[in-house]
This record gives structure tokens, C-alpha cells and sequence, in this order.
């Protein structure tokens, strides 16, 4: 959405998982032709530096799948959302 929304100049994505943040970059560079979106987007490995004077980072985990467990059961554990910001009815608003 921040990226389909031109809503900033540049978008990192950083995973712990090598090359899954760079093939997820690529896929949403790749659709900026047909979305009309202007915002450049990398993916990197483990390299925080290129989060450096990010005005806004968003942080995503949640509980690992355990062998035998269903995606559904990993819903009520992974289903907190807190929003901080200032001022809050933008981002409010975007979410």
C-alpha cells in the first residue's frame, strides 16, 4: 500500500531469509508500470544500514509455524496491532 500509494520516495524491505526481501522487491518494482507508482523499492539481507534516516519503519514478525499446525491456528496469536504515530488520523487513515 505505501508503495502502490507513492506515499514515499523508497521503500526497504530487510528479512533475516536470504534473498526472500529482493525477490519481494523485485515483484512490487516490477508491477510500478502497471500500478503508476514512482517509488523505488530494495530488499536487502540482514543489512539494517540501508534503513539509516528512514522516517518511518514498520516492523513485521509473528509466532512460527509449528509442524502440524494450520495457518488459522496462528491467528489469534498473531493478531495484535498497535499503531504509534504522530499525528495519528493520517496514518489512522491509511491503515
Amino acid at each position: 500500500m505505501i508503495v502502490h500509494k507513492d506515499l514515499a520516495r523508497e521503500v526497504v524491505l530487510v528479512d533475516i531469509k536470504e534473498g526472500l526481501a529482493e525477490g519481494k522487491a523485485l515483484d512490487i518494482w516490477q508491477t510500478s508500470v502497471i500500478n503508476n507508482f514512482d517509488t523505488r523499492v530494495a530488499g536487502v539481507t540482514n543489512n539494517y544500514l540501508h534503513t539509516k534516516g528512514s522516517g518511518i519503519v514498520v516492523i513485521t514478525s509473528g509466532v512460527l509455524q509449528k509442524p502440524g499446525m494450520k495457518r488459522d491456528d496462528l491467528v489469534r496469536s498473531n493478531t495484535i496491532i498497535i499503531i504509534v504515530s504522530n499525528p495519528l488520523d493520517v496514518i489512522t487513515y491509511i491503515v
